[in-house]
């Protein structure tokens, strides 16, 4: 069985494989005919949305202070909102999906930046960034 410090060494490791086949894509204008930078910038970023959600598991908790919150940005909007997922601190993957709504958040503003023409200016209503609560023993957001 692997120990956690060599999962987090791994995941680490493709995050940056990821981030480096990116870049390099991106310098020599995308890999496949047709495909932008910003829709290769997006989908790494989306990608690593997914997995910071699956590793952001939900185990039983008894206090508040067991839950955390992953905050992840959207890639394709001009409105900056994240959306948010309850998490259990306690879980071995924790610090992972800490650590990939992190990078996925990098990412994000990194596509965002390859986002072709003008950005419209629009008005967003962000919600007040929520805080998580255990609640019946299942760690959720709270407004």
């Amino acid at each position: 069985m692997m120990s956690q410090s060599l999962k987090h060494l791994a995941s680490r490791s493709c995050s940056a494989l990821a981030l480096a086949m990116l870049a390099l894509l991106c310098a020599c204008g995308g890999g496949s005919p047709g495909i932008s930078p910003y829709q290769v910038a997006v989908d790494a970023a989306n990608a690593t949305a997914a997995q910071a959600r699956a590793l952001g598991v939900n185990t039983p908790c008894a206090s508040n202070a067991q839950c955390g919150v992953l905050v992840l940005l959207p890639t394709s909007t001009s409105c900056l909102c994240p959306s948010y997922q309850a998490y259990s601190l306690t879980a071995p993957t924790a610090a992972n999906a800490n650590s990939t709504a992190a990078e996925q958040n990098v990412l994000a503003l990194q596509a965002r930046a390859l986002l072709p023409g003008p950005i419209p200016a629009i008005a967003c209503l962000c919600i007040r960034p929520p805080v998580a609560a255990c609640t019946a023993n299942t760690c959720a957001l709270a407004p």
